[in-house]
């Protein structure tokens, strides 16, 4: 950093996405993903995180949502009266949004976004970081599994659970999990 040179590295990685698979293969991706967020909150409760990255913090949300007003106001006022309503009660959920563990958050971590790339053992690789941020471990989880039933999710959570606790990583209990996926929708829709 000091020299001003840096290395950017590339992998080219062939296999589908998650989207274009069966359900039966959307589990591993929320194993990985269990564990990576168990590993950075280790990590993060002995050192900082860098500061290059976002903060999924009070202001951030409320950000999103006061831009999600403004851009309806110009093009949808009626719309937009509607929508300030639901960012004013967005305060109620900001507690959940911001608490847990400090961890990394891919940001869009959305089938569309996570490779299974071939193998004996199938490689979990994720893409598209650039909203990569500091914050709750279920920002990830609820864009992951956003739509889907109580038995499908029961079973996805189930998932992100035991990766997570393969790694140490102390979560709520299922219906914690469930509450703060719907709060993270919440934020999603905004």
């Amino acid at each position: 950093d000091r020299a001003g040179r840096h290395w950017l590295l590339l992998e080219l990685v062939e296999g589908p996405l998650v989207r274009d698979l069966d359900l039966e293969h959307w589990i591993s991706p929320l194993e990985w993903l269990g564990r990576l967020h168990a590993r950075f909150a280790r990590v993060w409760d002995r050192s900082a995180p860098p500061a290059f990255l976002e903060r999924h913090d009070e202001r951030f949300f409320r950000g999103k949502a006061d831009r999600a007003v403004a851009a309806l106001a110009w093009r949808a006022p009626r719309l937009a009266r509607r929508m300030a309503i639901v960012r004013d009660r967005l305060q109620s959920v900001l507690p959940v949004l911001t608490a847990g563990p400090r961890t990394l958050a891919h940001g869009a971590f959305m089938p569309a976004n996570v490779i299974v790339a071939p193998g004996d053992l199938p490689r979990i690789c994720p893409v598209d970081w650039e909203v990569a941020a500091v914050g709750s471990p279920f920002y990830d989880l609820a864009f992951f599994c956003d739509g889907f039933e109580a038995s499908t999710l029961d079973r996805m959570v189930a998932a992100y659970r035991g990766g997570a606790q393969a790694g140490d990583l102390a979560l709520p209990a299922d219906d914690g999990v469930v509450r703060a996926i719907d709060c993270f929708r919440l934020h999603r829709v905004m």
